[in-house]
């Protein structure tokens, strides 16, 4: 695990204890990837907190990335928005960051 310059003196203690809590809940839990595919409004994104709460996963959203990176104007973002502003998908070389 890479080491973090960060100062846990300037982290709250609710926070840390937090933290703390949901690294023993998660520690027997088997390790799992899961892929929710679906169209739009069929509760990917209702349902994807509940199944990363309770199964102790990292939630990614590709629609979520995409967007950040339109706002950043990053090179992917400018060609994301292209597609989202025809209101068509985006491409997948452009998904495939």
């Amino acid at each position: 695990m890479p080491s973090s310059s960060v100062n846990l003196e300037e982290i709250p203690s609710e926070s840390l204890m937090n933290e703390l809590i949901r690294c023993m809940k998660c520690a027997p839990k088997p390790e799992k990837r899961l892929i929710l595919i679906g169209s739009l409004g069929s509760g990917k994104g209702t349902q994807s907190p509940i199944i990363k709460d309770e199964h102790c996963l990292c939630h990614l959203a590709t629609g979520d990335m995409l967007r950040a990176a339109v706002s950043a104007k990053t090179p992917l973002g400018i060609k994301a928005k292209e597609a989202m502003d025809k209101v068509k998908l985006v491409p997948l070389p452009v998904r495939i960051f």
